[in-house]
């Protein structure tokens, strides 16, 4: 699920901030594209879809006990993997959406901001 890490740091601090999981699997087959979602969904997504030239749907997230839809969508430090691949063609993940012609990221058909962290030198 997402946004624990961010339910943490907005209450203060807790596990998932402090002492994130990564996924250590591998990849199924079939993956056509894969980000952590580390930055934040949204950001993360919109990352693939611009590097890939399509539009990521987001239609639904997994979220923490706790989390908002903020924390979910923005939040970060979940170290949760985004992947794309045919309808179907993985099986024992969460599906959030589609991909779709065009640009950009939505929440449940409108347009989105990418916001999330923003990485500076």
């Amino acid at each position: 699920p997402l946004g624990a890490a961010a339910r943490d740091l907005r209450s203060g601090g807790g596990p998932a901030h402090r002492r994130p999981t990564a996924y250590l699997g591998q990849a199924p087959a079939s993956v056509t594209a894969m980000i952590d979602v580390s930055d934040g969904c949204v950001a993360d997504c919109a990352h693939v879809a611009s590097a890939s030239g399509v539009r990521i749907d987001l239609e639904s997230l997994p979220l923490a006990p706790g989390a908002t839809l903020d924390d979910g969508l923005h939040g970060g430090d979940d170290y949760v993997l985004v992947a794309t691949a045919p309808i179907g063609a993985i099986e024992g993940w969460t599906r959030v959406g589609s991909c779709a012609a065009g640009a950009g990221v939505t929440w449940q058909g409108a347009p989105i901001e990418a916001a999330g962290w923003e990485h500076t030198l």
